[in-house]
Formats: C-alpha cells, sequence, structure tokens
C-alpha cells in the first residue's frame, strides 16, 4: 500500500514465507513493514517481523528514524504592507466611535437619522469625544510576524499625534491608550515553555482616545442674557 499527499507518504510491505509437508502448507514466517516520512527529509520504519514454525512463534517489533526533518521556508511580509492594511483600519468608519462625557447633561441631542444618513459617517455631539479602536495588529508593540508570515523587518506602529481641521497636533500619549485583546503568538515567535506559559489572548494597545488637548468655556460674567419677546400672528 503507498499512501502519498504533499507533506507525507507511507508505504507498507507485506510478505511471508511457508513451507509445505506434503500437502499441508505449513506458514514459516512473515514480515511487516511500515515506511513513513513525517517530511520529505526525515524517514521512519516501523513494523514486525514474525517467525512461526508448527506451534511455536516469534515476534520481533522495530521502530527506526533517520534523516533530518525538513525546514519549511519562511513566508516573508514587508512592513509597508501592514502598514497599508493598518491605515485601512484607521479609515473605517465603524472603527471610530463618539462618546458622551461621564456626567454630562446636555439639552442637545441628535434627531433620529436615517440608514442611509449613516452610510460610513461618525456623528459626534459637539461635548463629546472620539475612540478609536482596530483589532488587526496590537501597537506600541514589536511585530515580528503575522499568523504565519515573518516580517522581514521587525517593527513597531504607533500614532504619535491627531490634529482637529487646522489646528496643532496633539500628542497621543496625553490621552489614556485604549485596549482590547490580541494573540501574543501570532505576532512574536514564542519558545515552546512560552508557549504553554501565555495566556491565549492579552490586553494591548488598540486604539487612542481623540480629544481636544484643552477645553475651552464661556466664563459665566461674559454671559450676557437678553428678554425674550414674541408675537402671536393667527
Amino acid at each position: 500500500m503507498l499512501c502519498f499527499s504533499l507533506t507525507h507518504f507511507i508505504l507498507k510491505l507485506i510478505s511471508g514465507l511457508a513451507l509445505k509437508f506434503h500437502t499441508v502448507a505449513v506458514p514459516f514466517s512473515g514480515l511487516i513493514l511500515s515506511f513513513y516520512s513525517a517530511v520529505l527529509k526525515k524517514w521512519r520504519a516501523q513494523g514486525y517481523a514474525k517467525i512461526k514454525v508448527l506451534f511455536f512463534s516469534l515476534k520481533v517489533k522495530f521502530n527506526i528514524s533517520w534523516g533530518e526533518k525538513q525546514k519549511i521556508a519562511p513566508v516573508f511580509i514587508k512592513p509597508d504592507e501592514l502598514l497599508e492594511k493598518l491605515r485601512s483600519q484607521l479609515q473605517q468608519s465603524g472603527n471610530w466611535t463618539a462618546k458622551i462625557p461621564d456626567g454630562f447633561n446636555g439639552a442637545v441631542s441628535f434627531r433620529s437619522l436615517e440608514e442611509a444618513e449613516k452610510q460610513d459617517q461618525v456623528f459626534i455631539h459637539p461635548a463629546s469625544f472620539l475612540e478609536l479602536r482596530q483589532n488587526l495588529i496590537p501597537l506600541n508593540t514589536t511585530i515580528g510576524k503575522m499568523g504565519n508570515k515573518t516580517v522581514e523587518v521587525k517593527t513597531s506602529y504607533r500614532i504619535s499625534d491627531y490634529t482637529f481641521g487646522n489646528g496643532q497636533p496633539v500628542e497621543a500619549k496625553t490621552q489614556p491608550p485604549l485596549q482590547d485583546y490580541f494573540s501574543r503568538g501570532h505576532f512574536e515567535d514564542l519558545t515552546d515553555d512560552e508557549k504553554l506559559s501565555t495566556p491565549d489572548f492579552d490586553l494591548m494597545t488598540a486604539g487612542v482616545k481623540v480629544a481636544p488637548g484643552e477645553l475651552f468655556d464661556i466664563p459665566a460674567n461674559d454671559i450676557q442674557s437678553t428678554p425674550n419677546d414674541f408675537e402671536d400672528i393667527i
């Protein structure tokens, strides 16, 4: 029997010998071999040899390996390719969320929006802020690989600052980073011991809070009131 695939193949050999006394065939010996290779350069033979004479039999098992394990050629990915994937994540409206500050009691609210109006848009209250969160690549972390692909040069990605309109850049470090769960083994080469001791998912930086670096309020002394008057016209 011969079984073959792209990664391994199995070959089984079965043979036997019988001596014939007069008209009775008596099994004398048999040999069963099983050859297989987990990878193309690694061989292993296992099976048993069996000798049987009349009422007596002898069975010897064997399990032999030789050759070197084939090394899998690594697949590389460029840091610029990861950057483009990350850039695409940052441009998706679904990764942006508008948040109202805790304790805010405003009299102004949005009207109900149609689904067509929400398409690829992020609506934000004048008193709220934005959260940017993506789950493709952990930020501020050294990336050595992406799944089964090896990064050509280990690198890290971070959001350094952001700008509102034509204003001055606001450093991202002025706001607390946003975290999410990532699989460390998906981005780092771990030893066997680390694979056993490391949690399946760790909290890592996934995004930033986007808020003005400085808030301005109108002093109460600068607020002027004016009498209200109206006229009913029928």
